[in-house]
């Protein structure tokens, strides 16, 4: 409840929310700056760049703008504040007040318009060739932002029936072209800020498409390995069984182990597979380095 009332504080700038729990601290909740406001706490000193903040509106219809009567028409109010960061990861979309947790269209207008916008800075000066493509992913894990559309008095036309995501077209257009043209403006005028956020991009881009090529090249490894020796290691210790729902598999710390414990197993669904010394920690190394373990691969292999 206190998300909640959070989004409902940062969606109306003039609302202060005072909530009183027994047996705790007292929680104000207020952003008399709006979801600009709300995105400088989350971020605090932590941006690439300065915050960015626009607001509009536009008109326009659902239906074929050559076969809608004027009642098809409505007014969409918009708004979006982004940065990016190294530290905070955040996106998040609301209408009419409620929260799309499931995207919709704005959610896919906001993306592709960031990124369009990112890629051909990045074309124009000469940061990626004409042929290179940039990927959300390699803005996903930088960028921080806050959306919301509003049309008040309209239906909307929402894309499941939790209300969480909206299938509007006219939204959809008016919402790209909205973030487009607007963030496109800022990056001509803020060059040097534009510049530390495309190095960010296509860092991101280099890491991924070396962590795609270690991923290609080790499951090319695993192949050969299957197509040479089998579908295990040699000092793997297979199991009678087949029915995977049975098998188990015991992970022990060198030869010495895996002696006492195939004297101790059930040999008919347990297996035992000797490593030696203790593996990096995955949580905290690269793809590259995870892949490049004979160790990992060799895991890989048995497990499948």
């Amino acid at each position: 409840y206190v998300d909640k009332l959070r989004r409902t504080a940062m969606l109306h700038p003039k609302l202060k929310i005072e909530l009183r729990i027994e047996g705790k601290n007292d929680i104000t909740l207020y952003y008399p700056e709006g979801i600009k406001g709300f995105l400088n706490i989350v971020c605090e000193k932590q941006m690439i760049n300065s915050p960015i903040y626009f607001s509009g509106e536009d008109n326009g219809t659902d239906i074929d703008e050559g076969s809608a009567d004027d009642d098809d028409y409505y007014k969409v109010n918009m708004e979006v504040a982004f940065t990016f960061s190294r530290e905070t990861n955040l996106v998040e979309l609301y209408h009419n007040g409620g929260f799309m947790s499931d995207g919709g269209v704005t959610s896919d207008a906001m993306w592709a318009a960031i990124l369009k916008v990112i890629e051909e800075s990045a074309k124009q000066s000469g940061k990626l060739s004409k042929a290179e493509r940039l990927s959300t992913k390699d803005i996903e894990e930088i960028l921080v932002a806050i959306g919301s559309t509003n049309c008040p008095g309209h239906r909307t036309y929402f894309k499941n029936q939790t209300k969480t995501a909206i299938n509007n077209p006219f939204i959809k257009r008016a919402y790209y072209n909205f973030i487009y043209y607007n963030f496109n403006r800022w990056v001509t005028e803020n060059r040097t800020q534009a510049d530390r956020i495309i190095a960010e991009a296509i860092a991101n881009k280099e890491a991924r498409e070396s962590a795609e090529a270690v991923k290609k090249k080790a499951l090319n490894k695993l192949t050969a390995g299957i197509d040479k020796l089998g579908s295990k290691p040699a000092k793997f210790v297979e199991c009678a069984s087949k029915n995977p729902m049975a098998r188990e598999i015991y992970i022990v710390e060198g030869d010495s182990a895996a002696g006492s414990v195939k004297l101790a197993r059930n040999g008919e669904f347990q297996a035992i597979m000797p490593v030696r010394g203790k593996i990096m920690n995955c949580l905290k190394e690269s793809v590259e380095r995870i892949l490049n373990s004979d160790i990992i691969l060799d895991l890989l292999r048995v497990i499948g």
